[in-house]
């Protein structure tokens, strides 16, 4: 299994129904040293992760197999990129984020 930490539409139920085709319950925990930005992307606004010191992004912690990650990643586009964070509680995480 993998973690992801979400902060946005990831981690809203219908969208974890549409994509992987179950509810993916969220663990609470916080990423440090980013702030959480609005985009837009094909017409409409979402949120991205972008490093920035003093700042943090409260989110959710999901426990996703590969093959519900690779999903995601098609779902995210070109303009987040995939990277290995360590968060608040110390567990290593995945993060959608700006390139």
């Amino acid at each position: 299994m993998d973690r992801l930490f979400v902060y946005g539409t990831l981690g809203d139920i219908s969208v974890q129904l549409r994509l992987l085709g179950r509810i993916v319950f969220g663990v609470p925990d916080v990423l440090e040293g980013f702030t959480r930005e609005s985009v837009e992307i094909e017409g409409r606004s979402y949120f991205i992760a972008k490093r920035k010191e003093g700042e943090s992004i409260d989110g959710l912690v999901l426990e996703l197999q590969e093959k519900e990650l690779i999903i995601f990643d098609e779902y995210e586009t070109d303009a987040y990129a995939r990277k290995k964070v360590v968060l608040k509680s110390r567990a290593e995480a995945w993060i959608y984020c700006a390139p």
